[in-house]
């Protein structure tokens, strides 16, 4: 059910303007109440200089399982709804140039948003004010197919192995349409579509295959570089005109934004008031079980564990990046617990001391990809799902 009208016809408004690259100021709306290959393979652009090499690798990411239920799957697909735009109307970036730390400092300060990567040896930063207005970046880290995915109007970022269920390689491209007031992407190959927060298909030859999801992190360029100062930068020559200046939305720092305030801004299929409809939840779906977490509330309490079917996981709070990082809790065959002693991260089992990239002298934990995403999207896809916030029921 639509909540109001009038914020649907706004943001209309607004995501064909980003299509074709018209700028609008968001506060001053209307208000009654060229370049990865189009095809399905990629190409490589050389970064500057040496490639930056991650110096928290841990170890590989959790294999996901999706239960294919299609009766669910069919209900998605009865709820994509067109959000302007025609298909890659808003235009993914295809063959990204990059830049070096030090270049994107002409462009990027300390406050501003970006979407950290840090995979098989490489660490790249992608600034918000460049994904808004493209959503999708394409291309391969080592000859691996990746895509990089953020929706603003669920502030939600996630990058995909750009692997389909037969272990064909694909692009994914914008389709114009949402789910859950959420970005829809579909595969190059098979055309079908698949909803960014679900990550897998709901229709097409695609039909219930899942994506296996890499772990972005929603943090700041101050933070990120900090942490990775050689890390290399999404450049601003995408081969389009747009204004990176501006943020269409609004500001996430601005309280009355559409980030921040307000509902959402097409219909969605499940609507849960236990919090604010933009609250920030750290989301986290693993093999047809969901979970969210306040992000204050885990920010406070530096470490949550929790347990899905037989098997046992941890989060662990990053205090120099802001941000959340999940893993199952086992190394070398052994379920650990986590705590907070005085200020550092112990297990219960072997008293070793770890730090929140999920290493210590045990070994490294697997990582369990997750998302920042606005509570209102999470409650949308997964009704059913675990909600840990102080004060909750």
């Amino acid at each position: 059910m639509a909540r109001k009208s009038s914020s649907i016809l706004v943001i209309l408004l607004l995501v064909a303007a980003l299509s074709i690259g018209l700028l609008i100021d968001f506060d001053n709306l209307p208000n009654d109440d060229t370049t990865d290959p189009t095809d399905t393979t990629t190409t490589t652009t050389t970064p500057p200089d040496a490639p930056p090499v991650d110096p928290f690798p841990g170890s590989s990411e959790v294999t996901l399982v999706y239960p294919v239920d299609t009766a669910r799957l069919n209900e998605f697909l009865q709820n994509v709804r067109s959000g302007g735009p025609a298909p890659d109307g808003i235009p993914p970036i295809e063959n990204p140039d990059f830049v070096t730390a030090e270049t994107a400092m002409d462009f990027l300060d300390d406050g501003d948003i970006v979407f950290g990567l840090a995979y098989d040896g490489m660490v790249i930063a992608y600034p918000q004010s460049i994904l808004v207005w493209h959503e999708i970046v394409n291309y391969e880290i080592n000859g691996k197919p990746i895509s990089v995915t953020y929706c603003p109007l669920t502030g939600s970022t996630i990058a995909f192995h750009g692997w389909l269920g037969d272990g064909s390689n694909t692009t994914f491209g914008t389709s114009g349409s949402l789910v859950n007031s959420n970005l829809v992407m579909y595969d190059r190959k098979t055309n079908s579509y698949w909803p960014q927060i679900l990550s897998q298909a709901i229709n097409g030859q695609s039909l219930g295959d899942g994506l296996q999801r890499i772990q972005m992190y929603f943090t700041s360029w101050g933070a990120w570089r900090s942490l990775h100062p050689n890390t290399i930068v999404l450049s601003e020559n995408t081969g389009f005109i747009r204004d990176y200046n501006r943020d269409p939305y609004g500001s996430y720092a601005d309280p009355n934004s559409y980030y921040n305030s307000g509902s959402p801004a097409f219909p969605v299929m499940n609507e849960d008031d236990r919090l604010p409809d933009k609250e920030v939840v750290v989301g986290i779906d693993v093999n047809g079980s969901q979970l969210a977490i306040k992000k204050s509330d885990i920010r406070d309490w530096q470490v949550y564990n929790f347990q899905f079917g037989d098997y046992k996981y941890v989060v662990l709070y990053d205090n120099v990046l802001d941000v959340a990082r999940s893993y199952l809790s086992r190394v070398n065959g052994q379920d650990l617990t986590f705590r907070l002693d005085d200020g550092e991260i112990v297990d219960d089992e072997t008293q070793n001391v770890w730090n929140p990239y999920g290493t210590s002298e045990l070994g490294n934990l697997p990582v369990v990809a997750n998302m920042d995403a606005m509570w209102f999207a999470w409650a949308a896809y997964f009704p059913n799902t675990d909600l840990i916030c102080s004060g909750c029921t």
